[in-house]
């Protein structure tokens, strides 16, 4: 029998957290995708899209979508700058601070290293 690689391994634990999560997080509309960012904006309160993007390391178009996703469900809102228009900072609604208080718990528990090496 041949031996299986840890890198077949490493995938086969990201493939089953990622079902984990996004059944755990279907009842809010949206899932492991939109809950890093969902989870880094309740962090950041006034980060921007592209702080978002680099903070995440995943491509502006990427994060629009998500973000666009978050604003529909009514989880997040953006805010524009005031210095500068063609920015918007990012925050959480009422139901996003219900649902993530709701979740605080389990957020801190599993993710409370979450970011902190590229901050």
């Amino acid at each position: 029998m041949k031996k299986k690689s840890l890198g077949h391994y490493v995938s086969m634990i990201y493939r089953h957290l990622q079902i984990h999560l996004n059944q755990e997080f279907s009842r809010f509309g949206f899932g492991s995708g939109q809950y890093l960012y969902f989870i880094h904006i309740a962090k950041h309160k006034g980060i921007t899209q592209k702080e978002l993007s680099r903070k995440l390391a995943i491509d502006k178009a990427t994060t629009a979508k998500a973000v666009k996703k978050l604003q529909e469900l009514g989880y997040i809102r953006s805010e524009q700058s005031r210095r500068d228009k063609r920015i918007f900072h990012l925050y959480l609604t009422l139901q996003g601070r219900k649902d993530i208080t709701r979740n605080t718990g389990h957020h801190e528990r599993n993710h409370s290293g979450y970011g902190k090496k590229n901050e």
